[in-house]
């Protein structure tokens, strides 16, 4: 996934959406991925806009926004979009919980605006959520991506951390029975408080 958006980026693709099955995971490797100048934004419709790194924090200073407005004043998706458009070159805007907004016509016309502005400086909006169904209007301008499930090497190296610490650790065939019981799930923290309640209170 994150070899796929670094290739949008290249291209010059403005507006892309991925289905994910934990956005608050998928900003952060978002951060960790890509170049430490990239400025990373993340919104929600709680929260606001966030700074997700130093880059982030600084293209917010230099674009003369407060506390208030990434906070209180954006909480509204439209709001958020429009405000987004004053973001600075090569920002990248992961805007969590899309699927819930794309209903409404003014969101949708935001987001549609911000194809041109972004495509001109390297900026990138990302919609993330569980599933998409893309409006029509938007259908030639949004790329669609999914993140696949969890692999097993990460699952097990996930087991071993999970597991650590504990009487027993355990064998070959229960892990591979915890990796059966999860594989497919949509998220490795899925899978993870599934593991988790599985091993809880028993000895392995």
């Amino acid at each position: 996934m994150v070899e796929e958006i670094r290739s949008a980026r290249k291209a010059g693709v403005p507006l892309v959406a991925v289905e994910t099955g934990d956005q608050y995971a998928f900003a952060e490797d978002m951060v960790s991925s890509l170049n430490d100048k990239t400025p990373v934004m993340a919104w929600d419709a709680v929260r606001g806009y966030r700074a997700m790194n130093d880059a982030g924090k600084g293209m917010v200073s230099g674009c003369g926004l407060s506390s208030d407005d990434l906070t209180q004043n954006a909480t509204n998706p439209v709001e958020s979009l429009r405000m987004a458009g004053s973001f600075g070159e090569k920002t990248v805007v992961v805007w969590m919980g899309a699927p819930m907004f794309l209903s409404d016509p003014f969101a949708r016309q935001a987001i549609g605006n911000l194809r041109d502005l972004f495509k001109t400086d390297k900026r990138m909006l990302i919609l993330t959520g569980a599933m998409f169904d893309i409006p029509i209007e938007l259908r030639p301008d949004i790329v669609l991506l999914q993140e696949p499930s969890p692999s097993d090497t990460a699952i097990l190296g996930m087991i071993d951390d999970l597991t650590q610490g504990m009487p027993v650790s355990p064998d070959v065939a229960m892990k591979a029975s915890l990796l059966d019981a999860v594989r497919g799930t949509s998220s490795l923290f899925g899978a993870e408080q599934i593991i988790a309640m599985s091993v809880a209170g028993r000895e392995v």
